[in-house]
């Protein structure tokens, strides 16, 4: 229903009301805010609306199967910018940790190895960069029997001929994905 909050996640074990269509909003400002820093804490704040997993303690199993994953990508493609952001204000050393994270904790999302691969390499640590890329390449050929994609390849071109990684600073026409759910 219009107006209504949608109960999607829960903060200290009880549950709380967050409109998800707000974070939606807040999401597309991102794309109008003026500036680096303006969209960054756009982003930040829209962020911060998010607690725990996306329907945690919700009882209805077909809403939770059709939706949590729309909710998920939701929010990594919400980080992934903040990474672009971040980079594009030369933010490359304090992002390593949080983006290396990421990527540990959604290790086939290659968009987050791509970011990880250019963060590692802006702060002259191609070594790592490279080794993060065998590893990702090692664990797609293994257990999926692919190989890593174009993008992915490219940048390990570019880390191998040591050049300079200006890719992946901000996607100008960015948008946040469409809502999960209907009103």
């Amino acid at each position: 229903m219009p107006g209504r909050s949608a109960r999607c996640w829960t903060a200290g074990g009880g549950t709380r009301r967050v409109d998800a269509l707000r974070l939606r909003r807040l999401l597309a400002a991102v794309s109008r805010s003026r500036g680096e820093a303006g969209k960054r804490e756009t982003l930040e704040h829209a962020l911060t609306l998010w607690r725990g997993m996306p329907l945690e303690g919700v009882e209805c199993g077909p809403l939770r199967n059709s939706t949590f994953a729309q909710l998920v990508e939701l929010r990594l493609a919400a980080v992934e910018r903040g990474v672009d952001l971040g980079l594009a204000e030369g933010l490359h050393s304090e992002l390593v940790a949080e983006v290396r994270t990421l990527a540990a904790c959604h290790p086939l999302r290659e968009p987050l190895w791509e970011r990880l691969l250019v963060t590692l390499h802006r702060c002259g640590r191609q070594g790592e960069a490279l080794a993060a890329y065998e590893q990702l390449r090692s664990r797609l050929a293994g257990e999926l029997g692919i190989a890593p994609s174009p993008g992915l390849r490219g940048i390990h071109a570019v880390l191998l001929a040591e050049e300079s990684l200006q890719v992946l600073a901000v996607h100008p026409g960015w948008t946040s994905p469409a809502p999960p759910w209907r009103v």
